[in-house]
């Protein structure tokens, strides 16, 4: 298969039409007629990973941050996105970036993490576009979910179960008196940094809300107005990007293409 054919696969499933003004998602690196025999599919293009894909030969990264965010007006091996794209471009590996465009797409990053809960009745925390999906049918999409649980569980089983479906080790959590007597039966998550969101979120009258990059400030904002926050980290909930595409594009590529996932670790350490 050739790079623009894969595209239009990435396309059907988060068209880039879908990607806020100031994003930069897409082929950011490498041309579309190159042809495709392996692709390695990441949340960040580190150096790890540009290193993992040049190491087992990738023709194409297919990433949910975009490589490129600002202008770039040199490359050279001085600075290190020069550097990175240096070495993209030397080992002729296409870089392609679905970012905020699979955050709002109908199946995408939201989507994904109410299913890891099991929300029942997922809709969007604030539907913010509207696009006409190929087989016609015209939907509203926006980033985030909104659900029910089946049954009320208690803060602390939920924040096992958070810590479990989306393998991380620590939540830092507002707002919360007692872990144990506090029941949840309403949720909102919203992978990355969901803080933009918080006045929407507390128009839905949910119980918990589970996000990442909360800031100080924000969390006491939203502990005061009598909403909890789990906050898993930006890199800890988006991270099912990586397991999901691996799944996606096995059944949708041609057989003889290999898929893999790269070997994303937390960024950080908790000591």
């Amino acid at each position: 298969m050739k790079c623009k054919d894969i595209i239009h696969i990435l396309e059907k499933l988060a068209p880039e039409k879908l990607a806020m003004s100031w994003d930069n998602v897409g082929l950011l690196v490498g041309r579309k007629d190159k042809s495709i025999s392996k692709v390695l599919v990441t949340l960040d293009i580190t150096d790890d990973v540009i290193e993992q894909a040049v190491e087992k030969q990738v023709d194409m990264i297919i990433s949910h941050h975009p490589l490129i965010f600002k202008g770039v007006k040199s490359i050279t091996t001085e600075d290190f996105i020069g550097r990175r794209l240096f070495t993209l471009i030397s080992n002729d590996i296409c870089c392609y970036a679905m970012h905020t465009n699979f955050d709002m797409a109908e199946n995408g990053m939201g989507e994904l993490a109410a299913k890891k809960l099991n929300l029942l009745h997922s809709r969007c925390i604030v539907k913010e576009a509207t696009y006409t999906k190929e087989n016609g049918e015209c939907i509203s999409v926006g980033c985030g979910r909104v659900g029910e649980l089946e049954e009320p569980i208690s803060l602390r089983e939920l924040c096992e179960k958070v810590k479990k479906q989306f393998h991380i080790d620590s939540l830092n959590v507002y707002g919360a008196s007692n872990m144990n007597t506090y029941m949840v039966s309403k949720i909102a998550i919203c992978p990355g940094s969901g803080k933009d969101y918080l006045k929407d979120v507390l128009k839905e009258q949910v119980d918990v809300y589970i996000t990442g990059d909360i800031t100080h400030h924000v969390g006491l904002d939203g502990a005061d107005q009598g909403i909890v926050i789990l906050d898993g980290g930006h890199f800890g909930i988006e991270n099912i990007f990586v397991e999901y595409m691996e799944s996606y594009l096995n059944q949708e590529l041609s057989a003889g293409i290999e898929v893999i996932a790269s070997e994303n670790k937390v960024p950080y350490l908790t000591v």
